[in-house]
C-alpha cells in the first residue's frame, strides 16, 4: 500500500512536470516609451505597467522611458545615423503603439499632417496601432494632460499593446 501511494504520488509528480514543461516559458518583454513632454509627465507604474504584469503573468516585464519635452526625438541622439541599405525584415516582431497628437492645434495644417501619417503608418502595419488621445486634452493649457489623462493615456498605450502582443502569438 505505502508503495502504490509512493508510486502515485511520483507518477502525479512527473505528470505536473510534464506538464510545467510543456507549457509557455516566462519571457522577458522590453517595452521603450519614448516621446514628448506628454510622455514625460506618463507614469508607467500608475497604468501601463500593472496592465501588462495582469496580462503576461509569470513574464518579466521592463519598461523604460525616455522623454524629453519640446525637443525631436532625434536631437536626443547627437551621433544618429539612418542605417544603409533598406530596413531588415528581420525588425518584424516589433511592436508599435503611436499616441496619436491630440486635437490642441486643430485647424493647423502641419499638425492635421503629422496626425493624419500617424494614423496612416500605424494602420499600414499590422504589428503597429494608435491610441486616440483627442479627450486627454488637460485644462491647464489644452495640449498637456491631467493626472487622470496621463492615467487614461498609459491603460490606451496597455491595451493596444496587449492585443498586438496577443494577436502576434
Amino acid at each position: 500500500m505505502k508503495f502504490c501511494t509512493s508510486l502515485s504520488l511520483c507518477i502525479l509528480l512527473a505528470a505536473a512536470a510534464v506538464r510545467t514543461s510543456a507549457a509557455e516559458p516566462a519571457k522577458v518583454r522590453l517595452f521603450i516609451l519614448s516621446g514628448q513632454s506628454n510622455m514625460v509627465g506618463l507614469q508607467p507604474q500608475v497604468s501601463f505597467t500593472p496592465a501588462l504584469e495582469k496580462a503576461f503573468p509569470g513574464d518579466e516585464i521592463i519598461v523604460v522611458k525616455d522623454a524629453a519635452g519640446g525637443q525631436p526625438i532625434l536631437r536626443w541622439y547627437k551621433k544618429w545615423q539612418p542605417p544603409e541599405g533598406p530596413p531588415s525584415a528581420k525588425c518584424g516582431d516589433m511592436t508599435v503603439v503611436v499616441g496619436r497628437l491630440s486635437d490642441n492645434l486643430k485647424g493647423d495644417k502641419g499638425w492635421e499632417a503629422v496626425r493624419a501619417a500617424q494614423v496612416q503608418v500605424a494602420e499600414a502595419d499590422p504589428l503597429a496601432a494608435w491610441v486616440d488621445t483627442d479627450d486627454l486634452n488637460g485644462p491647464k493649457d489644452g495640449l498637456h494632460y491631467d493626472k487622470a489623462g496621463y492615467a487614461e493615456l498609459g491603460k490606451r498605450f496597455a491595451e493596444k499593446t496587449i492585443g498586438l502582443l496577443k494577436k502576434a502569438r
